[in-house]
C-alpha cells in the first residue's frame, strides 16, 4: 500500500500547469495536519484546565459547606479563594 501511494506522487507529473499546483498543495498537507493537531491538543490541554479549576472551585465550596461554622466570618477562606481564583491560568508545555 505504501508503494502504491509513493508511485502515484503528483510531483511526478508536473508537465501541466493545474496538476503542478495540486502538488505543490499536495506538499503543504502535512504541515496543515500538524497545525491542526497543534490546535487540537491546545484545546483539549485548556479544556482539561478548565476542567480542573471546577473541580477545585467544587472542592472548595464542599469544605465550606462541612466546616460551616455559623458565627466565624468566611474572611480567610475566601480571599484564598479569590486569589486562587483571579491567578491566571498558565499552560505548560
Amino acid at each position: 500500500m505504501i508503494h502504491f501511494q509513493k508511485s502515484l506522487m503528483l510531483s511526478q507529473l508536473s508537465s501541466m500547469a493545474t496538476i503542478s499546483a495540486i502538488a505543490d498543495k499536495e506538499d503543504k498537507l502535512p504541515r496543515w495536519a500538524n497545525i491542526d493537531y497543534f490546535l487540537t491538543t491546545l484545546e483539549r490541554r485548556s479544556l482539561v484546565h478548565a476542567k480542573y479549576r471546577e473541580l477545585l472551585i467544587r472542592k472548595f465550596f464542599t469544605a465550606r459547606i462541612q466546616n460551616f461554622v455559623p458565627d466565624t466570618p468566611p474572611l480567610v477562606s475566601v480571599l484564598w479563594f479569590s486569589r486562587c481564583l483571579l491567578r491566571p491560568t498558565r499552560l505548560q508545555y
